[in-house]
């Protein structure tokens, strides 16, 4: 069987070769080249979807999980403790230390509802 060399690198390829096996490039011309049909065609995985993970990356993503919980769970303790403090001594500085706590409720609220979302 007579080899079909590469125009481009000179490589010598067999016969049933649509492509250039050193280079890469056509060896047939345009009007013989066939597309894939969609049964062959690669697959793409998007970026969001990863192939696989290796387990250092789940051990550093169970991490981020656990340290996030138990952030939140501090952060919004502090605040019910704080507010009950609040409660009892609302006679005197109650009402101040509970409008003090609002922005931090927002803020709890919101970093809950980013990392629900996926955020960090």
């Amino acid at each position: 069987m007579k080899k079909v060399k590469c125009p481009y690198c000179g490589h010598k390829n067999s016969p049933a070769a649509h492509v250039c096996e050193e280079c890469g490039s056509r060896l047939t011309p345009a009007a013989e080249w066939r597309e894939p049909s969609a049964e062959h065609a690669p697959v793409m995985l998007s970026e969001e979807e990863p192939a696989f993970e290796k387990p250092a990356q789940k051990a550093v993503r169970i991490a981020e999980g656990l340290y996030t919980i138990i952030f939140l769970l501090f952060w919004f303790g502090f605040l019910i403790v704080f507010e009950w403090i609040a409660i009892k001594d609302w006679a005197n500085s109650g009402k101040l230390m509970a409008l003090f706590s609002i922005p931090f409720w927002i803020a709890g609220v919101a970093m809950l509802i980013a990392k629900l979302k996926g955020r960090r």
